[in-house]
C-alpha cells in the first residue's frame, strides 16, 4: 500500500511541477505580448507626433529654404509630402507590429495543444492509447475554435 501511496505522491508532485512550468511559460508569453503591444503603441504615438509637428516644420524652415529655389507653394508642397511620407511609414510599422501579436487566448490554446501533443506522443511511444476527449453536452458538432471572442 505504501508503494502505491509513494507513486501517487510522486505523480501529484510531477503534475504540480508541470503546472508550475506551464504557468511560468504562459506568463513569459504574456509579458512578450505586452512588450510588443507597448512597442507598437509607442511607434503609433511617434507617428502621431511626426504628423503633428510636421505642420510646424512645414511652415518655418523647409519652406523658407526651398522658396529660394522654387516658388513658395511648390516648396510648401514638397516639404509636406516628405513629412507625411515619414509619418505614414512609422504608422505602417506600428500597425504591422500590433497585427503580429498573438492574443492571450491564442497563446493559451497553443500551449494546451502542445501539452496534449506531448502527452499523446509519450503515450504512443509506450504503446498506450490516450482515450479520446469527450465533448461537453452543449458543444457537440462545434469545435472550440468556432467560438467568437
Amino acid at each position: 500500500m505504501r508503494r502505491w501511496r509513494r507513486k501517487f505522491k510522486s505523480l501529484g508532485q510531477a503534475f504540480v511541477e508541470v503546472l508550475q512550468a506551464e504557468v511560468a511559460a504562459l506568463l513569459e508569453d504574456f509579458q512578450r505580448t505586452g512588450r510588443g503591444a507597448l512597442r507598437g503603441s509607442l511607434l503609433l504615438i511617434v507617428a502621431a507626433a511626426f504628423a503633428f509637428w510636421s505642420l510646424g516644420v512645414l511652415t518655418v524652415v523647409a519652406i523658407a529654404v526651398l522658396a529660394l529655389f522654387m516658388s513658395l507653394w511648390q516648396a510648401a508642397g514638397l516639404v509636406f509630402l516628405l513629412l507625411a511620407l515619414t509619418a505614414g511609414v512609422v504608422a505602417w510599422r506600428g500597425i504591422r507590429t500590433l497585427q503580429n501579436l498573438q492574443g492571450p487566448t491564442t497563446i493559451v490554446r497553443s500551449h494546451m495543444e502542445d501539452h496534449l501533443d506531448w502527452w499523446r506522443q509519450n503515450l504512443a511511444a509506450k504503446g498506450e492509447a490516450l482515450p479520446p476527449a469527450e465533448e461537453p453536452v452543449g458543444r457537440r458538432g462545434r469545435s472550440w475554435e468556432d467560438d467568437e471572442l
